[in-house]
């Protein structure tokens, strides 16, 4: 968001960082001020994991159920993955505290699984995905 309102205004010509003269009403650059600053408190509270679910993890439905826990969790975007070595992979983003709620379900996973180990590693937040979904 703050790299948009900084592109929107760039895009016009102006320097809104640099407090150059706007044609800018005052409340749209007190609006403007208030949605970057927002942006910034938001991402501070973002994080991307990667998670890696080892045991009978594959032919449960692990990847469905994920991808329906991700999006009944709300504002979680990544995606999932059965891989060749017979684990399942998840790379996730959204606020921490959603982030580690789907972590926190991989130890168990759906009915049909078996949970032997699951390994995170936490990342900064990039924004990368719009959607959770399963990768084929």
């Amino acid at each position: 968001m703050v790299d948009q309102v900084v592109d929107q205004i760039v895009e016009q010509g102006k320097s809104f960082i640099t407090g150059q003269q706007t044609s800018h009403s005052r409340s749209t650059r007190t609006r403007l001020r208030r949605e970057a600053g927002l942006q910034k408190a938001h991402n501070r509270n973002m994080i991307r994991a990667y998670v890696t679910i080892s045991g009978k993890v594959q032919g449960v439905f692990f990847r469905a159920h994920t991808e329906n826990k991700a999006n009944t969790l709300g504002n979680i975007t990544g995606w999932v993955a059965n891989e060749a070595d017979g684990t399942v992979k998840i790379v996730a983003e959204g606020p921490e505290n959603k982030i580690n709620d789907l972590v926190d379900w991989c130890y168990s996973g759906p009915s049909g699984a078996q949970v032997e180990k699951v390994e995170v590693v936490r990342e900064p937040y990039t924004g990368e995905y719009e959607d959770f979904a399963i990768r084929y």
